[in-house]
């Protein structure tokens, strides 16, 4: 089963958190909320209830980095395709942002746009990627390349 979880930078003090988004008719407005909630007789009780910033929220791909971080749409890193073969050299896509693409696309509904190459994606399940930072966090990383 997929796992529907959301990542959002709370309004109040900027801290990140995961949870799940709600709106409308729940809560009586339109705002985005991320957090832990029990709906109970159309209700919603709970302790972690924050409002977010709606443009940061983004969507967790299901994945992970080399290092057991999660990746979630918004996320910029640094991605190599690993063959593994002896003799062959690993390639170096550089830096990108994952986004999601709807389309399932060569298997995967999420891509790596890379910076500084307009139009260029990559999907892969050879790839490596390591998360470096996110697009509301580190804008610097999307001129190009990591300080």
């Amino acid at each position: 089963m997929r796992e529907y979880l959301f990542r959002g930078n709370r309004k109040d003090n900027g801290e990140w958190i995961e949870g799940y988004v709600f709106d409308d008719d729940l809560i009586g407005s339109s705002k985005v909320f991320v957090g832990a909630v029990v709906i109970e007789n159309n209700k919603i009780t709970g302790t972690f209830f924050y409002e977010v910033i709606p443009e940061t929220v983004g969507q967790f791909t299901g994945l992970t980095d080399k290092n057991g971080k999660k990746i979630f749409e918004g996320d910029i890193v640094h991605a190599i395709y690993k063959l593994g073969y002896t003799g062959i050299p690993d390639k170096d896509f550089g830096i990108g942002v994952i986004r999601y693409n709807g389309t399932y696309y060569g298997g995967a509904a999420y891509q790596i746009d890379i910076i500084g190459e307009p139009g260029r994606r990559v999907f892969s399940a050879s790839l490596q990627v390591e998360v470096i930072g996110n697009i509301h966090d580190n804008p610097e990383l999307l001129k190009g390349g990591v300080e």
